[in-house]
């Protein structure tokens, strides 16, 4: 559950703030798209530490 809540907030903020750049970031921004995925690294070990 805490995983789904997690995954599901990055598309809804990229959506608002940049929504070109969320749709198009895995194929045209990989830096973009590797910045969420630290983001969501972030997040899990700020759980665990």
């Amino acid at each position: 559950m805490h995983y789904g809540a997690v995954l599901v907030l990055p598309p809804r903020f990229g959506q608002r703030l940049n929504p070109k750049g969320w749709v198009f970031g895995q194929r045209l921004n990989p830096k973009g798209w590797v910045g969420v995925i630290l983001l969501l690294a972030g997040m899990v070990m700020i759980k665990f530490a």
